[in-house]
């Protein structure tokens, strides 16, 4: 996020569902995480930016949130890194993303490491399947030999040779991507 600050990007960190008591939100992506997604966009909003132009990136389980967010508002792009929940929900009372996915409204690229087993590339493969059915632009980039999302470790360096390092040649990769999919989408 540092990196996209540093490029002139309007950069909000919110934790949404942070001070939100269990009871209130019996579903993990109901009406209370929506609420304060759309409270969210509204200080967006309010900052000049319309919806189309706003990009939600999201790395774990708020990558999973992002790609929710896809399906039920109105936004410009999403990238999700290492999302959780494939073919069984992420929490209880949430759907798996395979689901999920075939809803998109908005541009969404998904970025996994191919050796992470909670995201092990075979139900990948069934997330980018059904990602290229939904009506929406979807990729879906796999990682090989990353063990999680390709930003971790973080880079101390961009003088990467990819033929030595292939995990800091996927961070740099992932990064252009993410840069790449919010300037294509977005400005």
């Amino acid at each position: 996020m540092e990196s996209l600050a540093d490029d002139s990007w309007l950069v909000v960190a919110p934790e949404p569902t942070r001070d939100a008591p269990e009871a209130a939100s019996p579903e993990p992506f109901g009406e209370l995480f929506y609420a304060n997604a759309d409270a969210t966009f509204e200080w967006i909003r309010e900052q000049g930016i319309a919806p189309d132009m706003i990009g939600v990136l999201g790395f774990d389980d708020a990558g999973t949130a992002a790609l929710y967010v896809a399906t039920e508002r109105v936004v410009g792009a999403v990238v999700s890194v290492g999302s959780r929940g494939i073919v069984r929900p992420v929490k209880e009372g949430a759907r798996p993303l395979v689901d999920v996915v075939r809803s998109l409204r908005a541009p969404w690229l998904g970025l996994y490491g191919d050796d992470d087993p909670e995201t092990p590339p075979a139900e990948v493969d069934a997330l980018r399947e059904a990602a290229g059915r939904s009506d929406a632009p979807a990729l879906v980039v796999s990682y090989e030999g990353l063990a999680h999302r390709p930003d971790e470790p973080p880079i101390e360096t961009d003088s990467v040779d990819p033929e030595t390092d292939t995990s800091e040649a996927a961070i740099l990769d992932a990064r252009r991507r993410i840069f790449d999919w919010f300037d294509t989408h977005l400005r």
